[in-house]
């Protein structure tokens, strides 16, 4: 998992990996709950290679290594002739980890899950129960304002870490609900996104070399670099 490789490879051997355990139904329904590797590859290692590919338009030769694992502060590291250094890069997940973790479990389950909203559960003999949730309405923009505000929940968390200045942030959102119809992008939704991002998360006091938030599709990329080097 920590070879380093064009951005285009990576994701390739990213969704051969994926594809190989989906196999069966077992195997789609362990890898949905995001264990151990499985979940360093699709929350850390995917989102990088999505953001390798889209920094390669500038850097053709642009490769990406996967740090996959926590004795390091950062996710990646992201090299290219056109550089004299190389920059580290950290991945963070816009979720509500425990919410997506029961999302996940109730597809399991029951075969479907709403994409958004809670989960019923209940705590029975130590454990978390799930029941079954039917999907309710939910307004395109009210779907936009939850992704904003778990963007600016995870950007907050991660100010009060302490970085080197030149680390960069990749702050993944998901982008499959609310910013497209079909295959194709919603220019006003992904405008709105562009200028809640600048307003409200760039605005903030980071000590970072760059903010950037990527959709879980790859089609969206938004920020920029704050120091240069």
């Amino acid at each position: 998992m920590q070879a380093e490789r064009r951005p285009s490879d990576l994701l390739a051997w990213i969704d051969s990996v994926h594809e190989e355990i989906s196999a069966t139904e077992e195997g789609r329904k362990r890898f949905r709950l995001e264990k151990g590797a499985a979940k360093l590859l699709m929350e850390e290692v995917r989102p990088l290679a999505l953001f390798g590919i889209w920094l390669s338009k500038e850097h053709p030769e642009l490769t990406v290594q996967p740090m996959a694992n926590k004795d390091t502060p950062y996710d990646g590291i992201l090299r290219s002739p056109s550089w004299t250094f190389e920059q580290r890069i950290e991945v963070s997940q816009a979720t509500e980890g425990h919410h997506e973790h029961l999302r996940m479990r109730h597809l399991n389950e029951f075969g479907r899950a709403p994409s958004i909203g809670k989960i019923a559960s209940v705590r029975e003999r130590g454990k978390t129960a799930i029941k079954e949730t039917l999907a309710t309405a939910h307004s395109t923009p009210e779907i936009r304002a939850n992704v904003y505000d778990l963007i600016r929940a995870t950007a907050e968390k991660k100010l009060k870490k302490s970085y080197p200045q030149d680390m960069w942030l990749l702050i993944v959102f998901d982008d499959n609900v609310g910013f497209a119809v079909g295959q194709r992008l919603r220019e006003d939704a992904v405008s709105e996104l562009r200028a809640f991002f600048t307003e409200c998360i760039l605005a903030l006091p980071w000590q970072l070399g760059a903010v950037f938030a990527i959709g879980s599709s790859g089609r969206i990329v938004i920020g920029e670099q704050l120091i240069s080097r």
